[in-house]
């Protein structure tokens, strides 16, 4: 059985340079939007009321809770490890674009403990300098009650 030949299908010109679709990073004018919009909109808006922002963060807390407490140890052993390559490459990220992601603060000096000291002094003085006469008596006013209530709790054996 012979077919009946078709005629050769043109491809439309048209077709050819119809350009790509749009990427996402231009706004949209009209239409719905991308789930990834949807959902950083609505984030934004919980996060604007406290209170839905506070309920939602317990909310998440207690279901963590529950999901760590019904780890097996197996379970339990395979998520640290997956939670802990995911912190080094947050980590390694962090240092990439050169945010420290370390909580260690180095210990001071003497030296720099010291600069500190005659740092604080110095404003001290200068505050003082600066005071006025009815914010000295004050101060010292405040400063006798402070006293006169460490005296009596002492005297109580508090």
């Amino acid at each position: 059985m012979d077919r009946p030949e078709m005629p050769a299908m043109r491809r439309s010109f048209r077709v050819a340079l119809r350009t790509p679709p749009d990427s996402g990073k231009e706004e949209r004018k009209k239409g719905k939007k991308t789930a990834a919009e949807a959902s950083r909109d609505f984030r934004m808006r919980r996060k604007e009321d406290p209170e839905t922002y506070k309920l939602h963060c317990e909310y998440e807390n207690n279901r963590v809770k529950v999901f760590m407490a019904t780890l097996s140890d197996e379970k339990r052993k395979a998520y640290n490890e997956v939670t802990a390559k995911r912190a080094k490459r947050w980590r390694n990220k962090q240092k990439a674009n050169g945010n420290p992601c370390s909580s260690y603060i180095p210990p001071k000096t003497r030296k720099e403990k010291e600069e500190q000291r005659n740092k604080w002094a110095e404003n001290q003085r200068k505050r003082r300098a600066n005071m006025t006469e009815e914010d000295r008596e004050l101060a010292k006013k405040k400063k006798e009650s402070k006293l006169c209530s460490k005296a009596t709790t002492a005297e109580r054996g508090l």
